[in-house]
């Protein structure tokens, strides 16, 4: 079978993930105000990383896509057992179905940024 190359092709899907990973950097900036010192500090790193991954996968750089596929695949364990850790009452956990559809859609484009017409177009 013939491989198919997109030669100068971008994907929208980079670039939505790129801006994403900018508006949720930014978003677990302003949560860590209000955490205690430890978790704040765990917060701004990650926000500080996504932030800087969401930038490179505008470039098309390989590191960032590697390392954004990561960064995403961490949010999979606090979407679908953050409720139980937080002792949360019954309002909350009305929301556990709507972070599973996230994970779902979380696991969807972590499966289609290791595609190989996405993985082509970076360098």
């Amino acid at each position: 079978m013939p491989q198919e190359f997109h030669v100068g092709h971008r994907s929208s899907l980079v670039s939505i993930l790129g801006w994403l990973l900018m508006a949720l950097g930014l978003g677990a900036l302003l949560v860590a105000q209000r955490l205690v010192p430890m978790a704040a500090l765990l917060a701004v790193a990650w926000a500080v990383l996504a932030m800087v991954l969401g930038f490179a996968l505008w470039r098309r750089l390989e590191w960032a896509r590697r390392g954004a596929a990561w960064l995403l695949a961490s949010l999979l364990p606090v979407l679908l057992l953050g409720y139980w850790v937080s002792d949360a009452d019954l309002p909350q956990l009305a929301l556990v179905p709507a972070s599973g559809a996230v994970a779902l859609l979380l696991s969807w484009a972590l499966n289609r940024l290791n595609s190989r017409g996405v993985r082509q177009e970076f360098v």
